[in-house]
Order: structure tokens, then C-alpha cells, then sequence
């Protein structure tokens, strides 16, 4: 035989790194950054506390507007808000009709303006 195929019929070393130590289940766990034992009981859901719940915030001053008769335009929005266009309309879609479900219409006043109005349940 040559020294080739006697190096082919070897076996490979079994592999010699050492095995992490067993875990204790008994032992609580701890977050690695605070040292503290983690929580695994579930955890309840968030409340919604309804549109509005503090006066004076800008979400506030919008729902008013739009909580009126004639609804409110884009520009009156604007204006209580010091927002651009683009972000109160993103407000209206994003925090209004979808995280807070409420009915938002849209209308057209006598003048021509587009205004938009809360719809009653």
C-alpha cells in the first residue's frame, strides 16, 4: 500500500470541545443586563381609553373639529395642529381611523371645500 490510500482509511478525531454544564430548571433565569429574573406569565393586553382622554393635546383639538356639525377642512387642521398637510391626513388614516376605529367621512361644504367629519355610531 502507498501512503495515500493509508490516509484515506484513517478515522477522524472525535470532536474534544467540552459541553456546556447542564441547566438547573429549578434556577430562575436572569436578564443578561439587568440582572433581573424575567418574567414568563403572560401579559395583559393594553386598555384603549377611548378618543380624547387628556384636553389640550393636538389629538384632542382635531377630534373636536371634527366632532363638529360641518366637520373641518384640511386648512382649519392645519392650523390647530402647525402640522403640513401630508401629516395631518397621515393622522387621520393612521391614528384616527385605524389604532382609535373610528368612522371618519369625508364631504364636500356648499363652498367647495373638502371637509371631514366624524361619522355617529
Amino acid at each position: 500500500m502507498t501512503a495515500s490510500t493509508s490516509a484515506q482509511t484513517e478515522t477522524p478525531a472525535p470532536n474534544t470541545t467540552p459541553s456546556k454544564p447542564p441547566v438547573n430548571p429549578a434556577r430562575p433565569s436572569a436578564s443578561r443586563k439587568q440582572g433581573k429574573p424575567t418574567a414568563t406569565a403572560a401579559v395583559a393586553p393594553k386598555k384603549h381609553h377611548g378618543p380624547g382622554l387628556r384636553s389640550g393635546t393636538k389629538t384632542a383639538k382635531i377630534l373636536r373639529l371634527l366632532a363638529r356639525p360641518n366637520g373641518a377642512s384640511l386648512a382649519e387642521l392645519t392650523k390647530a395642529t402647525g402640522w403640513q398637510t401630508h401629516s395631518v391626513r397621515g393622522f387621520l388614516s393612521g391614528a384616527i381611523k385605524r389604532k382609535m376605529r373610528l368612522k371618519l367621512a369625508s364631504l364636500k361644504r356648499p363652498d367647495g371645500v373638502r371637509a371631514y367629519h366624524l361619522k355617529s355610531k
